[in-house]
């Protein structure tokens, strides 16, 4: 047996420890000049999936100035609201001496979320367009 049930508990560590995470696997691209198997970093993930309001103290991971220029920027009005997530400046710094650093998008489906138009006409068919075109200062802590 590889583990036992008894050892696997959720208890909280007497010493908190900072991990860093790193997602590796595929992604679609908005950008021509990316090349497809090119690795990259994210300088900031534009959230479209409504994770964020199911946790307390979002304030200390998301970006509200971002937020507030990428829906300007977009002329949002969805009742989905986005939010941006900018890594801290440790984490992207040290993917960045290997990769380009762009913006990453996660939306909460396949088809309409990532602008794929099936029966049902978009909200807005020109989203991606608007997404790609989207800038805004980078305000990494």
């Amino acid at each position: 047996m590889l583990w036992q049930t008894s050892t696997l508990r959720r208890v909280k560590k007497d010493t908190f420890r900072q991990l860093t995470l790193v997602r590796v696997g595929t992604s679609g691209g908005l950008q021509d000049e990316t090349p497809t198997g090119h690795l990259r970093s994210s300088w900031a993930f534009y959230r479209f999936d409504g994770v964020i309001c199911f946790y307390a103290d979002t304030g200390a991971f998301a970006s509200v100035p971002s937020e507030e220029a990428l829906i300007s920027q977009l002329d949002w009005h969805s009742r989905l609201r986005p939010y941006v997530v900018v890594p801290t400046r440790a984490s992207s710094s040290k993917s960045a001496k290997t990769t380009s650093c762009e913006n990453t998008i996660a939306a909460n489906g396949f088809y309409g979320p990532q602008g794929r138009q099936l029966r049902l006409p978009l909200q807005d068919p020109q989203l991606n367009q608007k997404i790609q075109a989207s800038s805004f200062e980078r305000d990494i802590t």
